[in-house]
């Protein structure tokens, strides 16, 4: 099992951060535009006042080892439950893969930090668990390096797009 510990600093504020994280349109717009996945499905299955649920289903363009891919024989989608509780202002994911079903496991959540008046930083812990006999650690390592390149590809997108934003109310 690996444990991906991940930060970035976002040019917003906690809550306009959660605003856009949990706005369908702003997630779509963040999935094909800023990571070039495929035509995402996004459903918000509960808005209260103590949670938020939604359920997406994904096609990532990962970036996957040869002996790899020949193993997973197809696109490597996901279907992610995601869970944001209000009170505590955390978020939790879970994601089920077409590939590799229960023999593989990837969850985690994240929090938002305040960095002074117009910034935050997320912080997320995202574990990866793959139960493949003799690959496991490598499509572990592979996983990994798609984690980070996403996370820090979203992360660049969200900042361009709240500088255009502010650039174009000025």
């Amino acid at each position: 099992m690996h444990t991906v510990r991940i930060e970035h600093r976002i040019e917003c504020t906690p809550a306009r951060h959660w605003e856009l994280y949990l706005d369908e349109d702003f997630t779509r717009m963040l999935l094909t535009e800023g990571l070039g996945f495929s035509q995402p499905i996004i459903e918000t299955l509960r808005d209260d006042d103590s949670e938020h649920w939604r359920n997406m289903e994904v096609e990532p363009q990962l970036d996957l080892p040869p002996r790899i891919q020949k193993f997973i024989k197809g696109k490597m989608g996901y279907k992610e439950k995601g869970r944001f509780d209000k009170n505590k202002e955390k978020f939790f994911l879970e994601h089920t893969t077409a590939a590799l079903g229960n023999k593989l496991h990837l969850s985690g959540d994240f929090v938002v930090v305040p960095l002074g008046e117009h910034a935050c930083r997320r912080e997320a812990t995202i574990r990866v668990d793959v139960r493949v006999f003799g690959i496991g650690s490598l499509i572990e390592r592979a996983i990994e390096r798609n984690i980070h390149k996403g996370w820090n590809n979203s992360a660049q997108f969200m900042n361009s797009w709240l500088s255009q934003q502010t650039q174009a109310s000025t």
